[in-house]
């Protein structure tokens, strides 16, 4: 795209990101791109986007987002569960910190539900990188868009 960003779709489900973001999926399964090798090796920015047929209302998927946090096998952290609204459906935005290995990964994960599907949109990056990060990673959040699929 002309002003730096690329499409990403995956069936009904597209979103931008960074032209340099490398594609790190198999073009089956969820859609996860993330930014360029780091120089000093560390955590790479990274973002998922997962969908799912369901009319699950976002309450029920938000709260299905939180227990997975509490049942990953590493400590985690939630730090907050917010309204996030886009003109797909409402949506929720769960941020929270677990470990991965010997890093502190802090992870935004917004999920919306359209009444036919539900979609989350996971950015995880280094809890040290997240202040660097943070707008990047919301600016893709909100590229998200899902066609009608009825």
């Amino acid at each position: 795209m002309s002003n730096g960003w690329r499409t990403r779709r995956d069936g009904p489900v597209q979103i931008q990101v960074p032209e340099e973001w490398a594609d790190l999926d198999e073009g089956t399964g969820p859609l996860v791109m993330a930014e360029p090798e780091r120089l000093d090796g560390g955590f790479r920015a990274n973002v998922v986007v997962l969908h799912r047929a369901s009319e699950q209302p976002v309450h029920e998927a938000g709260a299905l987002a939180v227990a997975e946090v509490f049942a990953l096998p590493a400590p985690s952290h939630v730090l907050s569960n917010d309204v996030w609204d886009l003109p797909d459906g409402p949506g929720r935005m769960l941020d929270f910190l677990w470990w991965q290995g010997d890093v502190c990964v802090s992870v935004m994960r917004w999920t919306i539900a359209t009444g036919r599907r539900v979609v989350e949109v996971t950015a995880s990056v280094g809890v040290l990188d997240r202040t660097g990060y943070e707008e990047l990673l919301v600016a893709i959040a909100a590229r998200l868009a899902v066609e009608d699929d009825r």
